[in-house]
């Protein structure tokens, strides 16, 4: 399976995360989930759901599906 088919297969079940916990959820490294993510958001799949924090105070956008 594709990166892509993993993430969306994820998102199918109603959650809303940030990328960075998708690519902890599938144990795959953030830098090749978040692109994946924005392929889904251009494709109408996702939506932004809300914001929020991590650690370091950057602002996250959190996902889910469209």
């Amino acid at each position: 399976m594709t990166v892509r088919v993993l993430v969306w297969d994820l998102m199918q079940h109603g959650v809303h995360l940030t990328a960075d916990e998708i690519a902890g959820a599938l144990d795959l490294p953030v830098l090749s989930v978040r692109p994946r993510v924005c392929e889904l958001a251009r494709a109408n799949k996702l939506k932004p759901s809300g914001t929020k924090k991590n650690r370091r105070g950057n602002t996250m956008t959190i996902w889910t599906r469209a």
